[in-house]
């Protein structure tokens, strides 16, 4: 990048190597270790970063790989760099002879741990950007029921499943039945066994509806009502369940946790079962506006949107928002949000969102300014 500001190359000296009559920039391991603790003092996340610039050097170090190069790209931002959108059309660099950086200790922590754009798929934008962090790993499905297991299961075992019209049906789970809970604590136990690096595992239902209708799952329910969706609240059922699971694998894995998504019938929080704190939920709130932001006040779904980060808040450490940044029903067509996400993400900030991944397609004609200020912004 600084050879296509100025034409000038900067040497890559080695350590030992003679730095007389140059003006070095030290990078990352290079860099004074003194600077972790000043880093420290503002933050532990590793996309942290301290940025130098002194009359003899410039020193920019992270407290991570990652971290230090979210340093170098305040530095080139500092230099009027800018990754608008991916490729060359979206990247702006200019042109001077001389390159000149201000004097400055800078310290910068992101507002966010977790900056994800779910479907853009452009790795080196995300980057420059400075997304990344943790990948919220929430899913559709419950562990031990994939496909193909359920369409065998479904064969042998239909009790495993549904009812719903007087019939079992393979859409979702009877997760009242004590061995659908015994298949998924056990598949549960072989993830964490086969991945001794993860912490958190996603779990589920099924994506869609099709939940089941017999007394003893419509027992575990709450008798919450969804006044927008307009059905009742399954959410109780689930976190029951999930709270299973966990004490299933608390002999083996006590630290290990669970994300689901808080989602469908079951995104409002419970009203009886209160969740293990191991549970993660991730609001994901498909159903309801996108085009306005939260506290918009002419947007009560956005309202709603806003108690409910808030209750899941109040019962569980963490809440992460799984969202959509693009209109789902028309994605590519011209579909404006920098009004929406200016106020959603300082919000989130304020409601204690841990992080965000947020659903944003492989689509960029209309979407630049809003993603790039969403970017800025987490």
């Amino acid at each position: 990048h600084v050879r296509r500001i100025s034409n000038a190359n900067l040497e890559i000296i080695r350590e030992g190597g003679s730095l007389e009559k140059r003006f070095p920039i030290h990078i990352g391991s290079a860099a004074d270790p003194k600077l972790d603790a000043e880093i420290r003092n503002q933050g532990e996340d590793p996309g942290s970063f301290a940025l130098v610039v002194a009359a003899d050097q410039i020193s920019i170090r992270g407290l991570s790989p990652a971290g230090t190069l979210n340093g170098v790209y305040e530095l080139l931002e500092q230099l009027g760099v800018r990754w608008y959108m991916p490729g060359e059309l979206g990247t702006v660099i200019q042109q001077m002879s001389t390159v000149e950086a201000q004097l400055q200790t800078t310290i910068q922590t992101p507002a966010f741990p977790a900056r994800q754009l779910q479907g853009v798929r452009t790795p080196d934008w995300e980057r420059r950007v400075r997304l990344g962090g943790p990948y919220f790993p929430a899913s559709h499905g419950i562990p031990g029921f994939g496909h193909r297991e359920s369409e065998r299961l479904f064969e042998a075992h239909p009790e495993y499943f549904s009812w719903i019209d007087d019939q079992r049906r393979p859409r979702q789970l009877c997760i009242s039945n004590p061995a659908v809970l015994e298949i998924a604590t056990s598949a549960t136990k072989a993830f964490f066994r086969s991945h001794p690096e993860t912490q958190t595992m996603g779990i589920g239902a099924n994506d869609g509806r099709g939940f089941c209708e017999c007394d003893d799952c419509q027992a575990l329910d709450g008798g919450d009502y969804d006044p927008f969706g307009h059905y009742p609240s399954m959410t109780d059922r689930y976190v029951w369940f999930f709270n299973r699971v966990l004490d299933g694998i608390q002999d083996e894995f006590p630290r290990k946790r669970l994300g689901f998504y808080a989602y469908s019938v079951y995104n409002r929080p419970p009203i009886k079962v209160k969740p293990d704190p191991r549970l993660v939920p991730a609001v994901a709130l498909i159903t309801l506006c996108r085009l306005h932001g939260m506290l918009n006040p002419v947007c009560p779904e956005k309202s709603y949107e806003e108690w409910i980060i808030r209750e899941w808040g109040k019962l569980v450490p963490e809440v992460y928002y799984r969202g959509y940044w693009f209109n789902l029903a028309d994605p590519g067509l011209p579909f404006f949000m920098m009004e929406r996400i200016r106020r959603e993400i300082p919000l989130g900030q304020e409601l204690g969102i841990a992080g965000w991944r947020v659903e944003a397609p492989y689509e960029w004609a209309a979407s630049v300014p809003s993603r790039y200020i969403a970017a800025k912004l987490m």
